[in-house]
């Protein structure tokens, strides 16, 4: 696992996963969700393959800036898969309802997952399922355009295998070349 921070105060940490005897090098972005920080910060949705919006259910107004958030990730890359997140979900005061989160995040066809920093209760989980929706959509044998279209990057080995090269070289299926003459 290595760690960093930038300019912007994102916090950034890259863990690497074995899944299906593939290795995937993932890098999280904890960036700050204040008003000043949103719309430098909304631009690398568009960039991101995953996004986890994590409130606090004991503080109402961390959970009405979601919605300014959703707002501000739709218009820079709106079919990023994401998932809301509760945090704080073990303490004894609570502003919003466990239902009133799954309900918005049924809205925006995202899953909703309470937990506990705090705690390390279900974070992993959370990371798990990101990761697992963005696996699912990698296309098996893996298609150039559709991993750029994803925001997947390729580790060298691939990039430099004739068949991923051919593949993304090569004119689209259905497509009819033509050659002047």
């Amino acid at each position: 696992m290595k760690e960093q921070s930038n300019a912007l105060g994102i916090h950034i940490i890259t863990k690497s996963f074995k899944k299906d005897d593939k290795t995937y090098q993932v890098q999280y972005w904890d960036a700050p969700g204040n008003d000043a920080s949103m719309r430098k910060t909304a631009r690398f949705c568009a960039g991101s393959a995953g996004i986890i919006l994590v409130f606090d259910v004991q503080n109402a107004a961390s959970f009405d800036h979601i919605s300014d958030w959703m707002r501000e990730i739709e218009h820079n890359g709106e079919h990023i898969p994401r998932i809301l997140v509760g945090n704080k979900a073990d303490g004894e005061v609570r502003e919003v309802q466990t239902g009133q989160a799954q309900a918005f995040a049924s809205k925006h066809n995202m899953p909703y997952i309470e937990t506990s920093a705090a705690g390390n209760i279900r974070v992993r989980e959370v990371f798990t399922t990101l990761f697992q929706y963005i696996t699912a959509a990698i296309p098996s044998p893996a298609e150039p355009s559709l991993l750029m279209a994803l925001h997947i990057r390729v580790g060298k080995k691939l990039a430099d295998s004739a068949s991923y090269r051919k593949a993304l070289y090569a004119p689209p299926p259905g497509s009819v070349a033509t050659v002047d003459m």
